[in-house]
């Protein structure tokens, strides 16, 4: 009898946890590296000291997203239409900030009104912004007691883009999201003194692991160069 208890205990504690929640495609609480093998290289990592975010265009293209880590672990995105990061216009960009809310309302959209961030219907804490009567962002977070139970979890190994073998992996739906991926990876990454990169020519390299695109790139500032390569087997030949 004692024995068949301290079984029955076993096989309660060794039973998996229930799946976490996701928002914008990412699964909160999962690892840095689980995160990196399903979107591939972010196209720019921002480092606080206090939290780690990997910053990706989302597969439709439609929003950025910024995913912040805390000891090797998801535990908060965020999605805002890439005007409002690049060239704001007055007022905002309010065609894409409605199409944000429509794309990634879901949870969030069952969100009672009142002080922020609220509990939605997942688990998850929300957050929504909104200006001139248009959605500017929407976060998601796990709530604290969530995310601190958490293993800590190493970084991931990321690419430069400096050769075939340190090529930045894209993980994209098609040519066109992919294409574009690596143009927000160029814009995002400064040089010289506040520039920013301004892509070149673009070839179709072959090799181990390819196709890579190699694309040449000038810095506004400065007008130093340098290439890039990008691993682009994830979208390479879809439409």
């Amino acid at each position: 009898m004692f024995a068949a208890l301290i079984l029955a205990a076993a096989t309660a504690t060794a039973s998996p946890a229930p799946p976490l929640a996701s928002f914008a495609g990412v699964t909160l609480g999962e690892s840095a590296t689980a995160l990196v093998a399903q979107k591939g290289d972010p196209a720019d990592v921002i480092d606080s000291g206090e939290f780690v975010t990997y910053i990706y265009l989302a597969d439709d293209a439609s929003a950025m997203e910024d995913v912040m880590l805390d000891n090797g672990n998801v535990f908060s995105v965020t999605v805002w239409p890439p005007a409002n990061w690049n060239t704001p216009k007055p007022g905002g960009d309010k065609p894409a900030a409605t199409a944000l809310g429509a794309t990634y309302g879901g949870p969030a959209s069952s969100v009672p009104a009142g002080k922020q961030p609220l509990t939605g219907p997942d688990g998850l804490l929300y957050t929504i912004g909104a200006r001139d009567g248009a959605i500017q962002f929407m976060a998601a977070e796990l709530p604290q007691a969530t995310a601190a139970a958490l293993p800590q979890n190493p970084k991931p190994p990321l690419h430069g883009g400096t050769s075939t073998d340190d090529a930045i992996v894209v993980i994209a739906p098609n040519e066109s999201v992919g294409v574009r991926s690596e143009y927000v990876y160029l814009a995002l990454h400064q040089c010289g003194a506040g520039g920013h990169w301004r892509s070149g020519s673009q070839a179709l390299v072959s090799g181990k692991g390819g196709p890579y695109d190699l694309l040449q790139a000038t810095c506004s500032v400065g007008g130093a160069t340098r290439s890039f390569y990008f691993n682009i087997a994830g979208y390479f030949g879809k439409l």
